[in-house]
C-alpha cells in the first residue's frame, strides 16, 4: 500500500479481523485486506477514477474518501453477515442457509461455510451445489476421504450431471485415485463433449499417473494434451477476464520452469479454482439475504448500487438464466420500495385534503393491493 492507510480491528465471534485499506496509484485501486488472527483471509477492490486536484496534482481528499467506503464497507459487510450467520440458525428454510454458506465460502471463512452447507443439506438433501462447495471446503484442506463422500452423494442424486462428475473427478486425482478420475471424467466427457475443463483435468491425471514410477525426476515436461487444453481455457469467452487471465499468466510461468513439485502444485491448485468458478459470484446472494435478514430496509441508494453492479456483470453473465431471474428480482424489489412511498404520499394528500377524492381513490386501491404485492414478492423470494 502506498502513502496512508485505514486500519480497524473487528471481533466477531470467536474471530479477530483486521482490516487494512489503503490505495495504489499504480493500479488505481482503493484495496481493503482482511486478515484472521494475522491470516489474510480475502482482499476487496475499487477502481478509483483518478481526479486532479485544482494546484494539478492528484485529489488526495477524493481517494482518502473512496477509501475510507471501501474500509467502512467491508467492515458493515463482515458484521452484517455474521449477524445473518446468527439469525437464520433456526430458520428452516435450505435457500438462506446455502446463499449465506457461498459468501462465507468466497471470503474463506470455512467454518462458517460448512456450518451453512450442512444446515442446507439437512434441510434440502438434493441441494446438489451446497454438496460441490462443501466437498471444495474439505478439498482444499485435504479432507479427501470427506469430500468424496460428499460428492459421491450428489453423483448418486444425479447421475447425469457432468459438472458434479468434473468435481469428483477433481477429487480422486487429489487423492490419487487416479482409475476412477479417468472413468467418471470420460463419462462426463460422454455426456458433455463441449467441456474444456473436463478434459483439461482428464490430461492432469494421466500426467500425474504418470509420474508415479518417476518420483525421483525434479524437473518434467508437460503433454501436448495438458498444453493444448490449457490454451483452450485460457481462450474461453467464461474466463476473458483480467483475474483469470492474470492467474493464468502466473500459472503458465510455473508451468515453463518445469519444477516437479511446482508444477504439480500449480496444476491442482488451477483445478481447485476452476471446480470453483461457476459458484464465485455472490453479488445477488448478499443483495439477497440483507434485504431479508440484515435487519433493516435497504435504502433507495443501496438497491441502485446492487443494480449498477448487476448491470456491470451483464457481459460476463447475461447468458446465464439465473442472472436475468435475479436482475427481475432486483427491480421487483423496487417496485415494493416505490409502491411503499407512494402509499406514504397519497396518505399525505388526503391528510392535508380529506375531501380529495382522487387521492382517497388511490390510496383505497392501494390498501387492497398491498398485501397482494407483499405476498408475491416473499412467495418469490422463497
Amino acid at each position: 500500500m502506498h502513502g496512508f492507510g485505514y486500519q480497524d480491528n473487528v471481533n466477531i465471534e470467536d474471530h479477530m479481523f483486521t482490516v487494512h485499506t489503503g490505495y495504489d496509484p499504480d493500479k488505481g485501486l482503493a484495496i481493503s485486506e482482511v486478515f484472521d488472527e494475522g491470516k489474510f483471509i480475502y482482499a476487496s477492490h475499487h477502481q478509483c477514477n483518478i481526479r486532479k486536484s485544482s494546484s494539478g496534482g492528484i485529489d488526495e481528499k477524493y481517494i482518502k474518501k473512496v477509501a475510507r467506503e471501501l474500509h467502512n464497507q467491508v467492515i458493515d459487510d463482515i458484521r452484517i453477515f455474521f449477524y445473518i450467520h446468527e439469525k437464520i440458525k433456526v430458520l428452516r428454510r435450505a435457500n438462506p442457509h446455502y446463499r449465506l454458506g457461498k459468501i462465507f465460502f468466497v471470503y474463506k471463512f470455512d467454518q462458517e461455510a460448512i456450518d451453512n452447507f450442512e444446515r442446507a443439506i439437512q434441510l434440502n438433501p438434493k441441494i446438489l451445489k451446497a454438496y460441490k462447495l462443501l466437498a471444495l471446503i474439505y478439498l482444499k484442506q485435504k479432507n479427501y476421504d470427506r469430500a468424496r463422500e460428499l460428492l459421491e452423494q450428489a453423483h448418486t442424486i444425479e447421475p447425469n450431471f457432468p459438472d458434479i462428475m468434473n468435481c469428483l473427478g477433481v477429487i480422486y486425482t487429489h487423492a490419487g485415485q487416479y482409475e476412477k478420475a479417468r472413468n467418471i471424467l470420460q463419462t462426463a466427457l460422454k455426456i458433455k463433449e463441449d467441456f474444456p475443463e473436463a478434459n483439461f483435468n482428464l490430461g492432469i491425471l494421466l500426467f500425474l499417473s504418470t509420474l508415479k514410477d518417476n518420483k525421483d525426476e525434479q524437473n518434467v515436461v508437460l503433454p501436448a494434451r495438458i498444453l493444448r487444453t490449457f490454451k483452450q481455457i485460457r481462450e474461453h469467452e467464461s474466463y476473458d477476464d483480467r483475474n483469470w487471465q492474470d492467474l493464468f499468466a502466473y500459472t503458465s510461468q510455473i508451468l515453463s520452469s518445469g519444477e516437479r513439485s511446482k508444477v504439480i502444485d500449480a496444476l491442482k491448485a488451477l483445478q481447485l479454482k476452476l471446480v470453483s468458478s461457476e459458484q464465485m459470484n455472490i453479488t445477488m446472494d448478499s443483495f439477497f439475504l440483507k434485504f431479508m435478514y440484515g435487519g433493516k430496509e435497504l435504502r433507495q441508494e443501496e438497491l441502485e448500487k446492487f443494480e449498477e453492479i448487476f448491470q456491470k456483470e451483464k457481459d460476463q453473465f447475461s447468458k446465464r438464466a439465473d442472472y436475468w431471474n435475479e436482475l427481475g428480482i432486483i427491480h421487483l424489489i423496487q417496485c415494493r420500495d416505490y409502491f411503499l412511498k407512494a402509499l406514504k404520499e397519497f396518505e399525505r394528500a388526503t391528510t392535508i385534503n380529506p375531501k380529495y377524492n382522487a387521492a382517497l381513490n388511490s390510496l383505497e386501491l392501494m390498501k387492497h393491493g398491498k398485501k397482494g404485492f407483499l405476498i408475491l414478492l416473499r412467495a418469490i423470494l422463497k
